[in-house]
């Protein structure tokens, strides 16, 4: 029997990408997923019908927007910066000024 639901962790390995890009999609509710509880799944269907949207939307872009899109996109996931340089140092102890 074929499977009705995926976690969303199968879904990124279904499709060959990020975990987080998935749970981006599910956020921003241009996936569909349904809850079970606390879990969240895909069905299989709903996830078939969202590939064809997707490559149906591709085809009918033309080559610079689709370009531009994805260009947008990596900038956003970029993290910059680093959490050691935020941090200032402070005194150990002792006594101030005195």
């Amino acid at each position: 029997m074929e499977r009705l639901l995926l976690s969303p962790s199968e879904v990124a390995a279904t499709l060959g990408i990020g975990r987080s890009r998935i749970y981006e999609f599910l956020a921003a509710g241009t996936l569909p997923s349904i809850r079970v509880g606390r879990s969240i799944r895909v069905p299989v269907e709903d996830l078939r019908e969202w590939i064809a949207q997707q490559s149906a939307g591709e085809r009918a872009e033309s080559p610079v927007t689709a370009e531009g899109r994805g260009l947008r996109r990596n900038r956003t996931c970029s993290v910059s910066g680093s959490r050691s340089g935020s941090r200032r140092s402070r005194p150990t102890g002792g006594v101030q000024g005195s």
